[in-house]
């Protein structure tokens, strides 16, 4: 059966000489059966049937319908067909790409492309606090603004495996307000992710109280080497206070060095020194339990997974 040729035929990604055409959405991709076949067992099992005479048909080529969006399967279809298209780390990107070869790569079994998709991941979310600390400066794709976007990545990865770049996107969705992640139509059709999504709950919960627990240094009485202990104590309950009305739920983020280079103007070297040095052991503390916020494995054994993937 000869379908209708009315289609749109994706520019770049219609070969006259290929024996396969795949469409989705109303657009069309002809391509190469065997050079899908060669590089997915999926694509191979799928293509390895019969073909039955009532087919459907366009340009005397089967016509195969994809599940898929039109965007992803572009991206898809790019990343395989076009070499420069979607490199690998330290490469550029952008987030729909990253998520529609994330989704696919992983749905059609392409290893290569899955691997570079998670490469691509980890710069934004990786495994060390260091990391996480110059993220802005390596990662390969635009910082991610709204909590729908974060979301998806995350349910990407889930059903990838890749566990061990979980608890620091589970973060990310946990920073944004609680009103805005139960309100996300993504998180509402997320029905398949009930553990994660509970997940990102009391995860935002510990991050909440986390986000004061990383400044009690402002409310340490005293310093060892502090040259006015009351002026001192009562500016950083100053400080407190302000910081009490933030209320955020990014506590590795929270006090930054703006607040750094205001708060030393208020408080001798001493309460500065030791202040620093009880924010830092915060910080690490609270990334060496992220893992466990999310009730996944230590970070040891995530990267041994991800060693192993």
């Amino acid at each position: 059966m000869t379908t209708s040729a009315s289609l749109e035929r994706v520019q770049g990604l219609w070969f006259d000489d290929a024996d396969m055409v795949f469409h989705t959405e109303g657009k069309g991709f002809r391509i190469s059966g065997k050079t899908l076949a060669s590089i997915s067992s999926v694509f191979e099992a799928m293509l390895s049937f019969p073909q039955p005479q009532s087919a459907e048909t366009l340009d005397a080529c089967p016509v195969i319908y994809m599940p898929d969006s039109a965007h992803d399967v572009t991206c898809f279809f790019k990343a395989i067909l076009e070499p420069k298209y979607f490199e690998a780390p330290p490469a550029r990107t952008d987030f729909g790409t990253l998520l529609a070869v994330l989704r696919l790569g992983h749905k059609y079994q392409i290893g290569y492309l899955s691997q570079r998709a998670l490469q691509h991941l980890a710069t934004a979310y990786p495994s060390t606090l260091h990391a996480w600390d110059s993220r802005n400066e390596s990662r390969t794709f635009p910082p991610i603004k709204n909590f729908d976007d974060e979301f998806q990545l995350l349910r990407a990865a889930q059903k990838f495996g890749a566990s061990w770049v979980m608890p620091s996107l589970l973060y990310s969705c946990g920073a944004y307000p609680m009103q805005v992640i139960l309100n996300s139509q993504v998180w509402k059709d997320a029905g398949d992710l009930v553990v994660e999504k509970n997940a990102c709950l009391l995860g935002y919960a510990e991050q909440f109280a986390a986000s004061l627990r990383v400044v009690r240094f402002l409310v340490q009485p005293k310093a060892e080497g502090c040259t006015d202990e009351l002026r001192c104590y009562k500016k950083k309950l100053t400080w407190f206070d302000v910081v009490d009305t933030w209320r955020p739920s990014i506590p590795l983020e929270i006090w930054d060095e703006s607040d750094w280079s205001g708060y030393a103007k208020e408080v001798c070297p001493g309460c500065l020194a030791q202040s620093r040095k009880a924010h830092t052991r915060a910080r690490s503390k609270i990334w060496e339990n992220l893992p466990g916020t999310y009730t996944l494995p230590p970070w040891d054994q995530l990267e041994a997974l991800k060693a192993e993937s």
